[in-house]
């Protein structure tokens, strides 16, 4: 897992659309919830919290999206929750799982602002009301395969929730991944990540 990326900059031309909603939460945890709280949420509603610290809660096997992610981190700072990323792996190059989560993404809030293609990868980034953005990222790593990672961090704390919502959660299922006891790992393969801010 790596930390998110610095916060990208929206390009001159963008300008917030009232229709896309600003992101508050992740998992349920509203962005700025303290390191504790967030824990006791997260036990409470059935996650499987695979270790802690450093100002960050990693998790196995999230739903986020409607996807399962096998690997997932939480990030904190001294004002609480400040952002999140959901990795996928693969073991050959396929970039099926980042060109899903596009296709949702674009329906939701669009087409993306940014669209870059850093080491023969791709890298969209969406800017949301309330001075949030999603980063969606899949490229290859240091052996064969591939991976998607989903970043979705925060800035500041929201105090107007007038346009608000939660990313999309769905109910855990059973799938595949489920079964996959391997950690995967960016150096494994392609790396493909999605991270959001708010």
């Amino acid at each position: 897992m790596m930390r998110p990326y610095r916060r990208p900059t929206p390009p001159p031309h963008w300008h917030p659309a009232g229709r896309y909603p600003a992101i508050r939460t992740v998992l349920g945890i509203t962005f700025g919830t303290s390191f504790a709280l967030s824990l006791d949420h997260l036990y409470g509603n059935g996650y499987t919290v695979d270790g802690y610290g450093n100002d960050m809660v990693y998790l196995r096997n999230v739903t986020q999206l409607n996807y399962l992610w096998p690997d997932a981190t939480l990030f904190y700072g001294p004002g609480g929750l400040t952002g999140s990323e959901f990795f996928y792996s693969t073991s050959v190059y396929d970039p099926s799982r980042y060109n899903y989560v596009y296709r949702d993404l674009v329906r939701a809030y669009g087409p993306p602002a940014t669209m870059t293609y850093p080491n023969g990868g791709y890298m969209a980034t969406w800017f949301t009301n309330g001075n949030g953005y999603i980063r969606l990222q899949f490229g290859r790593g240091e052996s064969y395969g591939g991976s998607s990672i989903l970043h979705i961090p925060v800035v500041r704390k929201l105090t107007d929730a007038t346009n608000a919502t939660s990313l999309p959660t769905a109910p855990r299922r059973e799938s595949v991944l489920d079964k996959a006891d391997a950690r995967p790992s960016i150096a494994r393969g392609n790396v493909g990540q999605l991270q959001s801010a708010s």
